[in-house]
């Protein structure tokens, strides 16, 4: 079975080269600092697993890789003078998933603006140079990104690489001020962006500073006026700004994804029963829980040994289109895992997929058993009455050079592909 899969995997390359996706992304972007947690260990003693935030000192972050690495989580955390704890000569890169989604969706042929409240030189130098950005110029217009810098500001975050890159533990550094909404100007002409824009995705939410209540709501209210489908990156928060995404953001997005840590906050929130690692019913409810919210129309769930995603039985895409579209975009997280890179498309059109591992298609035959649709576990397609259901098995790449961004790769790649 898992051959056939590998099959599926190979098709989903052969796309429709032609068409260009219009794809705007925002609010987080910066650099990011990439360090082995073994960087940070070695030659000392075992600290106490904790979590501690912000991480301030190098024994903090010690505690907060043994806590992750013990309890194999994904964990973003607040940083401070990372300059001072990490090692001085580190890999620095394009971050933030704005950045990272916006570089990748470029370099699989898409036509890419990205928005920022504060967007500075040293960002925009590890943009792609065909990357655009909404600035007001009498009118609304898309100029190079390189042309709209505004500030001098760079946020810096760091990504230990934890368990061999099965997992890792971001820190992530304070922009002082920072808010996920547009500027008024833009905000005045979002009818221009319906025009220009096929899809926007955005994140950052979690990063929100100083009066976060208004800011979120300011967003909200933002997100209202916007006719354009919108994604929403979805990361672990306080369940303070969580509560209130949940009252007041999510429901402005028509689509959302989640990692296993982010979907199984929300599942505590919205009361859904789960227990342990996040198992294929727990993640089917959590996405009809999902739709149930007002402009919810897809949900797309990622974890380690699959991704599913749940979508209203109406939603225009169908349900093959959405798998194949996630195989792609699996494909090219995979090739970034690889290579430690933001992959290009002859890197993914050119990944030796039989090298590459499989998991397990246990969480697809429990799927199948909880939606009594025997053949799921070979087409991971299923369309009811009220809801289509489209999961795959993850190619896993067993000595990965980078950890993070992949989910941000795939699930930007998946959103976009799927209206090739």
């Amino acid at each position: 079975m898992k051959d056939k899969w590998r099959t599926k995997y190979r098709k989903s390359l052969d796309r429709d080269t032609k068409k260009q996706v219009s794809i705007l992304t925002g609010f987080d972007i910066g650099l990011e600092t990439h360090v082995d947690a073994e960087e940070v260990t070695k030659n000392t003693d075992q600290p106490e697993a904790e979590i501690v935030e912000p991480v301030k000192s190098i024994g903090q972050l010690r505690s907060c890789i043994a806590y992750c690495s013990e309890n194999k989580q994904n964990r973003t955390l607040k940083g401070k003078n990372l300059h001072e704890i990490l090692p001085e000569e580190s890999k620095k890169t394009i971050g933030g998933s704005a950045g990272i989604s916006a570089n990748f969706l470029s370099n699989t042929g898409n036509y890419v603006g990205i928005y920022t409240p504060v967007l500075s030189k040293k960002v925009t130098e590890r943009l792609n140079d065909d990357i655009v950005s909404p600035v007001l110029d009498g009118n609304l217009i898309l100029k190079r990104a390189t042309e709209c810098t505004n500030s001098d500001r760079t946020k810096n975050d760091a990504v230990i690489k934890l368990n061999n890159g099965e997992n890792y533990l971001k820190l992530s550094g304070k922009m002082q001020g920072f808010g996920p909404y547009f500027r008024s100007g833009v905000e005045e002409n979002f009818s221009h962006l319906d025009d220009e824009i096929d899809r926007i995705i955005l994140s950052g939410f979690q990063e929100t500073e100083g009066n976060y209540e208004s800011k979120l709501i300011k967003s909200s209210q933002q997100l209202e006026k916007i006719e354009t489908e919108k994604h929403l990156e979805y990361v672990t928060m306080s369940q303070e700004k969580r509560q209130l995404m949940i009252e007041e953001v999510i429901p402005k997005f028509e689509s959302i994804s989640l990692d296993e840590a982010g979907a199984k906050e929300l599942t505590e929130e919205l009361e859904i029963q789960a227990e342990g690692d996040l198992n294929a019913e727990d993640a089917l409810n959590l996405g009809k829980a999902l739709l149930d919210m007002e402009r919810i129309k897809r949900c797309h769930i990622q974890t380690y040994s699959y991704q599913v995603c749940v979508t209203e039985a109406d939603y225009r895409i169908d349900a093959s289109k959405i798998r194949d579209a996630m195989l792609y975009a699996q494909i090219s997280s995979t090739a970034m895992a690889e290579t430690g890179s933001i992959p290009e498309e002859e890197k993914i059109q050119k990944i030796e997929l039989d090298g590459k591992h499989v998991h397990r298609l246990d969480p697809l035959e429990d799927m199948a058993n909880h939606l009594d649709k025997e053949d799921f576990v070979e087409t991971g397609v299923y369309s009811g009455s009220d809801i289509k259901v489209v999961a795959i098995p993850t190619l896993i790449e067993e000595d990965p050079s980078r950890v993070d961004g992949l989910r941000t790769v795939s699930s930007s790649g998946a959103f976009t592909e799927e209206i090739r």
